[in-house]
């Protein structure tokens, strides 16, 4: 016989577990979709009829700062997302991890993405409107994903490739983790990459091309070959 412990599979969630997941989105993801739109759409119209119609041009500007000012709002209300290990049954930050996932999602909604991404000071809003800690002196490519704006922090002249994905959480079982995502001045992380929970790239390094880092901290001036991560870590550790 062995002494290994086998992980039983979570509890299967109830019709009320996903009902509330459905109105939390209709409150976190719809709501600041729809207020979005409206800020556009009274601008417009407010300048269409009497003029001057030049300022209708600010249409989808003005659209955006009514989302980023909603989402603030919301995030101030909702608990803050602190590392840690929690049950991943509904609990308060289970629940607020879950509202600030949604809520990022709304620029999708909006269909105004891509004019975020592409100009430095809406995305320097919006990333701060989530509360992610990212610099306006930073190089961020068109689709990189982020999940989990609050744990996350980019300082100045980093460098972001496309296809990146950073996120700071994990579910395992009856767990979620969360912990927090840290790229330090001037680091760059190549196209495809993965950054995951607790990684941490220090100033200078250098991550290549599609590789996959979690609970891992990438040293000063380290520089990390193309697919050297390409399945994890070879060794991790807790940041």
């Amino acid at each position: 016989m062995t002494d290994e412990k086998t992980t039983a599979p979570p509890a299967p969630k109830g019709f009320g577990y996903y009902l509330g997941s459905d109105l939390l989105g209709l409150v976190f993801s719809w709501i600041p979709t729809l207020f979005c739109w409206t800020c556009g759409v009274q601008w417009f119209w407010h300048f269409w009829s009497p003029g001057p119609r030049v300022l209708c041009l600010l249409t989808p500007f003005m659209a955006l700062l009514g989302l980023f000012f909603i989402q603030f709002l919301f995030r101030m209300l909702l608990p803050r997302l602190k590392r840690g290990v929690y049950p991943a049954t509904p609990n308060k930050m289970l629940i607020s991890w879950w509202s600030q996932v949604l809520m990022a999602r709304s620029l999708d909604m909006t269909g105004m993405r891509n004019l975020v991404m592409a100009t430095g000071f809406l995305r320097f809003l919006y990333f701060r409107s989530l509360g992610a800690k990212i610099s306006y002196k930073t190089s961020i490519s068109l689709n990189v994903s982020m999940v989990d704006f609050p744990l996350i922090s980019v300082e100045d002249e980093a460098f972001i490739g496309e296809g990146t994905t950073i996120l700071c959480h994990s579910m395992v079982n009856d767990r979620f983790m969360l912990k927090k995502v840290e790229i330090k001045k001037n680091a760059f992380v190549g196209g495809s990459c993965t950054i995951g929970m607790g990684t941490v790239l220090k100033e200078n390094s250098y991550l290549g091309f599609r590789n996959i880092l979690y609970n891992h901290t990438v040293e000063a001036g380290e520089k990390v070959p193309d697919f050297e991560y390409d399945r994890g870590p070879k060794r991790s550790h807790e940041a």
